[in-house]
């Protein structure tokens, strides 16, 4: 979807690049789908894929990004459960756009930390991108209130919300 997405993102914003990360050695299949994609698209030197990088250059890809997106898609034999890698961008200060129904809605604060959009609309992702782009202010509020959240979603934290949701239920049955 991003790289269906990224033809009007960059006619938009004729510098913006899509960085893709994340190891692409266990589809080779989907991954040149991927390349022809972006071969089909003419998209070469817009969209890159890094494949597998190191936390550090991970931290760096961070660092250097303006918004994070992953519009991820959901079906009968796939779906995404929490979205971990959400949480990691907002702790990086980057607002984030998540696709509905994939887990995002548990990692991203709609309006606050972030964007949520449907599955498999590139127009809708191309207008959330441009809305995060377009609004400097908008970016920075969002990045800093992720930071917030994502300080909150610690496994301590999670486990005594989920220990005390457990305490409330145990209360009730008495």
């Amino acid at each position: 979807l991003l790289i269906r997405a990224m033809p009007s993102v960059h006619d938009l914003y004729p510098d913006a690049e899509a960085v893709i990360i994340g190891d692409t050695s266990a589809d080779q299949d989907y991954v040149a789908s991927l390349n022809a994609e972006i071969q089909r698209l003419n998209l070469q030197g817009v969209v890159r894929l890094t494949g597998r990088v190191s936390d550090e250059q991970l931290r760096a890809y961070y660092a250097a990004a303006d918004i994070f997106a992953l519009p991820a898609l959901s079906s009968k034999t796939q779906f995404e459960g929490f979205g971990l890698v959400y949480l990691e961008a907002s702790a990086a200060g980057l607002p984030v756009i998540g696709t509905r129904d994939c887990g995002a809605e548990d990692a991203i604060r709609e309006g606050e930390t972030g964007l949520l959009i449907p599955q498999d609309d590139s127009a809708a992702l191309t207008a959330a991108i441009d809305s995060l782009l377009r609004n400097p202010d908008l970016r920075t509020r969002m990045g800093a209130a992720g930071k917030v959240f994502a300080a909150s979603q610690t496994w301590d934290q999670v486990g005594d919300r989920v220990a005390a949701a457990y305490q409330t239920v145990i209360a009730r049955k008495k």
